[in-house]
């Protein structure tokens, strides 16, 4: 399929298109009038209902777990910390995906292991997180989150060349302010510094039930999970984000090596995200 340049009358069709009442949108924001003009148009029949559409996935299969209240209180509390140049990113798919996966940890987990974000930014995925979780289960379950980063709008490793590098809205512009966000929930620690040297500040003892991976660097990742496999235990499980979304094709390969170190593999998902569980 060859990519559509958005120009005289196909321009006008699409802003024209309806579906079910709404325009065709990316992330929130019409086609008509996104930053990139050239498009992949996917046929969805109208019977199959309105797609949907955002952070890199399309599709016409059923989102209805969008609708439930508490996944709603979740994503509310995730967009509150991700906000860019005034708009919402869509990114309640990936928020289900992580949401499952942190559930998931936490059910093979005991008394003393942890729960660590890799690249937590201002923490869009650990609010939403902790507001599915409930003020009261880390410390219930004898539980410890620890969310660390630099906390600084700026990229790690190979990424300081791209040419994203300046200040990228979706990063933290300092820790104060996600410190005081996450002083509400018990048993959550905010670690300052660049990983992986960072890492030396985890406290011995426990496996690590979850693992979430977001640096945005293929070598920072690399050399964060060789110094942290040793902490994995059965049952634990690692969420990869950034693994499979356009660009990502290094971090991908490390995480492929990862997982065959473990001698199991990855769910790759439409997400952008990858999935592993360690047998």
């Amino acid at each position: 399929m060859k990519a559509l340049s958005l120009k005289g009358s196909l321009l006008g069709a699409i802003r024209n298109l309806m579906i079910r009442g709404r325009s065709l949108t990316h992330n929130n924001e019409p086609v008509a009038t996104y930053r990139s003009k050239k498009w992949f148009l996917v046929p969805f029949p109208e019977e199959k209902g309105a797609p949907y559409v955002a952070d890199n996935l399309a599709t016409v299969s059923s989102s209805s777990f969008r609708e439930d209240s508490a996944f709603q209180a979740a994503l509310r509390a995730s967009e509150s910390r991700w906000e860019i140049g005034g708009m919402q990113r869509d990114i309640s798919w990936r928020l289900h995906t992580a949401l499952f996966a942190a559930r998931l940890g936490v059910a093979g987990s005991e008394p003393g292991d942890k729960l660590i974000e890799l690249g937590t930014g201002p923490g869009f995925m650990a609010a939403g997180i902790l507001q599915a979780f409930g003020p009261g289960l880390l410390r219930k379950r004898e539980l410890d989150f620890f969310l660390m980063d630099t906390f600084l709008p700026n990229w790690q490793e190979e990424n300081q060349l791209g040419p994203m590098q300046v200040n990228p809205k979706y990063y933290a512009n300092g820790v104060d302010d996600v410190r005081d966000y996450f002083s509400r929930y018990p048993n959550v620690h905010v670690v300052v510094g660049q990983l992986p040297a960072s890492l030396k500040e985890l406290p011995s003892g426990g496996k690590i039930a979850f693992l979430h991976v977001d640096l945005n660097s293929a070598s920072a990742e690399r050399s964060s999970l060789q110094q942290i496999k040793g902490r994995l235990g059965s049952r634990s499980v690692v969420l990869f984000d950034d693994a499979t979304n356009p660009g990502c094709q290094d971090q991908l390969e490390v995480h492929r090596k990862f997982a065959r170190e473990f001698e199991t593999t990855l769910l790759e998902l439409p997400t952008g995200q990858a999935l592993m569980l360690c047998p």
